[in-house]
């Protein structure tokens, strides 16, 4: 990072906010007037937490978000839930991933959660079904995509039964589990996509699922339509960009672009997803950054504070 963009996404941070009370109180826009916070997905600004937390918190909450997701798995969740409580930032939902929590052995991931008042802890991809090998020695992630390709809908209907399951044993700690859509789940099986078995195969009860517009959008689908055909299901909402020049795929390839300037019309996505029961809204944005990141999220704070409701 540059001076001239440090200095530049500094005064960005702080000039933000004075801006935002006036779009605001208009009434007509989405995020604001209606009760609706608009969140942050903190692993947009990783490296920078990593290094100085509380001051990457401060900086969020100057810019005007009002809610961060975190990941459940951090070395003090007790700590950071004080961190984020300093900062004025709300936190209900934490992603899960792989590492050393995991949904199979819920006890130590429930103390987590609790610890950071966490009201939904959602898979961040499906895991990899027993006894899947890598057909070559391969980097983390290209393993990983060769992995969706070999899917199945047994695969999914044996995922969903697991999801009930470990959704199940959440409950009995006060939380919800969510499920957080790549493009992959959309491989079509006959007449149904992966995601789609993981819905109708799944108890609304015990696992909701967390849209990310980016992802449904680099599968050539439409986000509204799949909102009004599964109303109630997804409770949280990833706000991702995707430029024009995405090529519309199953195998987790997306270009992405900074949020307002790609090919969704976020009005009419958001106000979809509220009528859907999307509750929580977190920015969210696949690197490579063109810019800084702190630069990144107050220019999409920028943006989505001017988008109007409908």
């Amino acid at each position: 990072m540059n001076r001239r963009n440090l200095i530049m996404g500094g005064v960005s941070g702080l000039l933000a906010p004075l801006f935002a009370g006036p779009l605001l109180a208009a009434g007509k826009t989405f995020f604001g007037h209606n009760g609706t916070p608009l969140g942050l997905q903190m692993g947009v600004v990783g490296p920078e937490f990593d290094k100085e937390p509380v001051k990457t918190l401060r900086t969020i909450r100057s810019i005007g978000y009002r809610s961060v997701e975190i990941n459940v798995g951090v070395r003090d969740p007790a700590g950071l839930r004080m961190q984020l409580d300093d900062a004025g930032l709300a936190c209900t939902s934490g992603i899960i991933s792989m590492g050393p929590l995991s949904l199979d052995k819920p006890g130590p991931l429930i103390e987590a959660a609790q610890k950071l008042r966490l009201s939904d802890v959602v898979l961040a991809a499906l895991m990899p079904p027993a006894g899947f090998r890598p057909s070559q020695s391969k980097d983390l992630m290209a393993a990983y995509v060769e992995m969706t390709t070999t899917l199945t809908a047994e695969d999914y209907h044996r995922t969903a039964d697991k999801l009930n399951e470990q959704g199940r044993a959440l409950a009995t700690g006060g939380l919800r589990l969510g499920y957080h859509n790549h493009n992959f789940e959309f491989r079509r099986f006959g007449d149904e996509t992966g995601l789609e078995i993981l819905l109708k195969n799944t108890e609304p009860a015990l696992v909701s699922f967390e849209m990310d517009v980016g992802w449904v959008t680099a599968a050539g689908l439409d986000p509204i339509a799949l909102l009004k055909a599964h109303p109630g299901r997804f409770r949280q909402m990833h706000v991702k960009e995707v430029a024009k020049d995405t090529i519309p795929n199953t195998v987790m390839n997306i270009v992405a672009a900074p949020v307002g300037k790609g090919i969704i019309d976020w009005a009419k996505v958001l106000s979809a997803a509220r009528a859907a029961g999307i509750k929580h809204f977190y920015v969210e944005q696949d690197p490579p950054f063109a810019i800084p990141r702190t630069q990144m999220i107050t220019e999409a704070y920028a943006y989505l504070s001017q988008v109007q409701a409908r």
